[in-house]
């Protein structure tokens, strides 16, 4: 998911506070569902009545933010493993209390913690045929690939879906500062709350306050540090309680 796909129109610009987010409070319709995630959905639903192992990836800083909730009825009937990608992002302590708590969840399920920066990077074997790259969106359809002969295996690489509704303002928030993709300047939401600590955050990158883009670069410059680990490796998410649907 991007901000930058988003079609939102923000018309006040005045600085909000967190509760005045325009996100859509308790869930709702938002705009930023592109159209290839839905048409993925439906497939992947068709597809997943021939699977007989699925590797959900998920990111190891959202472990729970990131997953695709419509679709866990389906998933949760079949053998998986979730695969938490970037975990060079993500907190080294908290990773493990995740692992356990998704391999606690279901005896057909187990997790692993992966350093892949994209979800079509996670096969080694798919990377010599398949496009793949550090942003979201380089997979729109899904591509089945042969990768044994005895016996027969395929894999079947889909692109990466989210919930088409945002379910409360914290979640978005999560999924927005975790995202490498979008343009700072449509991320309104975020930069305002950067600029409650403006001025500080001004004075620590050394950015001259006479410049005339001096917001748009602190913005730029906090959420490139912060989404490349640079400030330290964070999980955004608490572990839940081991009976919470995963």
């Amino acid at each position: 998911m991007g901000l930058g796909e988003a079609k939102r129109v923000v018309t006040n610009k005045k600085l909000k506070g967190l509760g005045e987010m325009a996100f859509a409070v308790g869930g709702g319709p938002v705009n930023w569902f592109p159209g290839h995630m839905a048409a993925a959905t439906r497939a992947i639903r068709d597809r997943l009545k021939l699977a007989d192992l699925v590797v959900e990836v998920r990111d190891a800083r959202i472990p729970f933010s990131s997953a695709s909730h419509h679709l866990q009825p389906q998933l949760s009937s079949k053998r998986r493993v979730v695969a938490l990608n970037k975990k060079d992002l993500a907190n080294p302590n908290i990773i493990p209390k995740w692992i356990r708590y998704f391999d606690s969840c279901s005896t057909n399920q187990d997790c692993v913690a992966i350093n892949a920066h994209s979800k079509t990077s996670v096969s080694k074997e798919k990377m010599k045929r398949a496009t793949v790259g550090p942003l979201p969106g380089v997979t729109q359809d899904i591509a089945g690939y042969k990768i044994a002969h005895q016996p027969s295996i395929y894999v079947l690489d889909t692109p990466g879906v989210l919930v088409p509704s945002i379910p409360n303002i914290e979640t978005g928030l999560k999924l927005a500062l975790t995202e490498f993709t979008g343009n700072v300047e449509d991320e309104s939401d975020l930069e305002g709350l950067i600029e409650q600590q403006f001025v500080a955050l001004q004075k620590a990158f050394k950015i001259p306050h006479k410049a005339s883009e001096a917001r748009l670069m602190v913005s730029k410059k906090l959420l490139t540090l912060f989404r490349a680990g640079k400030l330290g490796p964070f999980i955004l998410d608490d572990v839940p309680d081991a009976n919470t649907v995963s």
